[in-house]
């Protein structure tokens, strides 16, 4: 997908993808797969700040704006699936009873057992 602004462009797979200025960021996901082609287009209203943000930090990593978009949010995705990966650690940690201190003696039962 390409992102211009102010203009439309059409896609291989024939979606319409739009910049529009300061008041929508229309994003067109496109997923090819080998014999696939699935396309869903989403609009998201954004405050004229943030667009203007977006293309700038677009244009100073020489990216357009939907790859810096597109970037930026699996990075967010990676951050937060993370932070929930942690908070579940954490939890099952204080279910298990054990604190901070018992961890290098377990560690080193554990080693023991899987030498045999």
């Amino acid at each position: 997908m390409r992102v211009l602004t102010g203009a439309n462009t059409v896609t291989a797979g024939g979606a319409v993808s739009r910049w529009c200025g300061s008041l929508n960021l229309v994003i067109d996901w496109t997923i090819m797969e080998p014999g696939k082609l699935m396309s869903t287009l989403r609009a998201i209203r954004l405050p004229d700040e943030l667009v203007s943000g977006i293309e700038h930090a677009a244009v100073s990593q020489g990216k357009s704006p939907d790859q810096w978009v597109e970037d930026t949010l699996r990075a967010q995705l990676e951050w937060s699936s993370w932070q929930d990966l942690l908070a579940y650690g954490r939890e099952k940690g204080r279910e298990s009873g054990y604190t901070e201190e018992d961890v290098p003696k377990l560690v080193k039962q554990w080693r023991r057992e899987q030498r045999g």
